[in-house]
């Protein structure tokens, strides 16, 4: 019997698998809906467990899909992956897709050099390293074809605003995702990164924008308005449906497959509308090709 790949399973209406990191709250909690509410089976990863269940109990509550299963697990910790490796392979043995979301940034002040280096080395920590290490630990569990690897990147990594040291680290995962793509084509499996925009009811920002600064980035949204808590999806193929992609403006979306890399820039809108939508769309749609790149684990 030929194996099927992650579209002809949506098709066939079975469920995929699929792991989501940062998964507990704001972005990775609504692709992780998103995802279960198309079938599939799926696994939130974050360092609080209280988040986490809370979070599984109230999508295994709204969605009454199959459970969300939570585990914690600190992801730029080596030992954490394996762990989080194992539980994955043991209880889905084939994973259909990889949701790399977690990342953050670090708030401490810096009054000196060692300060300077501790809140970079942590950045690239959480924002780079982790995804890396949930791949090349999760690697030869992805179904090969048709399973898809997915980075939660951001719009900062392009654009001249924003916190410069948040913004390199991902333009690296940018990078990162060119290697793995390269490396991941040939199995059939492709690896993409989605940049959202501003969403001002998330970890990331909540609290940390002051008001005068939030009504300047909110000016320059052509809706007028910051990103709203509850995302939306976006169809396979034809672009944003109409009443579920109210932050979707200003957007080309190119599926090409001679193109080796593809990073959607979510200019200006819902990160909690493009990521969920765009997780279900790689789920059965791949933009990377064939090619040479870094090492699977």
């Amino acid at each position: 019997m030929s194996e099927q790949t992650g579209s002809e399973q949506a098709e066939s209406g079975q469920a995929g698998t699929a792991v989501v990191t940062g998964g507990g709250t704001g972005i990775g909690r609504a692709i992780a809906r998103a995802l279960t509410e198309r079938g599939d089976r799926v696994v939130i990863v974050g360092r609080r467990p209280d988040r986490l269940e809370s979070a599984a109990k109230d999508i295994n509550a709204e969605v009454g899909g199959p459970p969300v299963l939570p585990f914690a697990a600190d992801v730029t910790d080596p030992d954490q992956v394996e762990r989080l490796a194992g539980f994955v392979t043991g209880e889905f043995g084939t994973l259909d897709v990889l949701v790399n979301n977690a990342g953050g940034t670090h708030s401490a002040p810096v009054t000196s050099l060692h300060d300077l280096a501790t809140r970079h080395t942590t950045l690239y920590l959480q924002n780079v390293v982790s995804a890396l290490l949930v791949t090349q630990a999760l690697g030869p569990a992805i179904r090969r074809p048709g399973g898809r690897i997915i980075m939660i990147s951001s719009r900062s990594a392009r654009s001249a605003g924003g916190d410069p040291g948040y913004a390199a680290t991902k333009a690296a995962l940018n990078r990162l995702v060119v290697g793995l793509a390269n490396d991941y084509g040939p199995g059939g499996v492709t690896v993409n990164a989605v940049a959202p925009g501003y969403v001002p009811d998330t970890e990331l920002y909540s609290g940390a924008i002051p008001a005068e600064w939030h009504e300047r980035i909110v000016a320059g949204i052509s809706v007028g308005r910051g990103g709203p808590r509850r995302g939306a999806r976006r169809d396979s193929h034809r672009g944003p449906r109409p009443r579920r992609a109210g932050f979707v403006v200003r957007q080309r979306h190119r599926h090409r497959g001679r193109r080796r890399f593809a990073t959607q820039h979510l200019s200006r809108r819902s990160e909690r509308t493009a990521a969920p939508a765009a997780a279900c769309r790689h789920r059965s749609a791949g933009l990377s090709p064939a090619g040479r790149g870094l090492p699977r684990a």
